[in-house]
């Protein structure tokens, strides 16, 4: 039951039920999922997402979890990511400005997770896929 699906569920109320979430708990996470995957990803921290949906950080956090099989940290790097590797490929950016449009405040963090993440730097990825895609 718990695998990694990023996507919202499609059949949510045998789902809330199975989890023993609250019908309003459930509400929350959704609506979570639904801002962490707005185009571009939001940069916004675990207690800014819990207070802007109504839920205490650690329920909001577990109820995520349980609810998408992915942790909320591990979304956002993966929205982020793959928002990032696009634009590698579809654009000349700078990666500075590849990393605001992914959602990252510097440009530092953005290469120390894009690196950890994808096995490359940034400017790695697009000399190695650029033409690819």
């Amino acid at each position: 039951m718990n695998t990694k699906q990023t996507s919202q569920p499609s059949d949510e109320l045998p789902k809330k039920i199975a989890l023993n979430l609250k019908s309003h708990d459930f509400k929350c996470i959704t609506q979570a999922h639904i801002l962490l995957s707005k185009d571009p990803p939001p940069n916004i921290s675990i207690e800014g997402l819990a207070l802007e949906v109504g839920l205490n950080r650690t329920k909001l956090q577990y109820g995520f979890r349980q609810v998408y099989g992915i942790s909320i940290y591990e979304f956002q790097i993966e929205k982020r990511i793959k928002k990032a590797k696009e634009l590698l490929l579809t654009t000349q950016k700078p990666v500075k400005v590849i990393a605001s449009l992914s959602g990252y405040s510097t440009g530092s963090s953005f290469v120390s997770v894009f690196k950890k993440t994808v096995g490359l730097t940034p400017l790695q990825f697009r000399k190695q896929f650029n033409g690819i895609v």
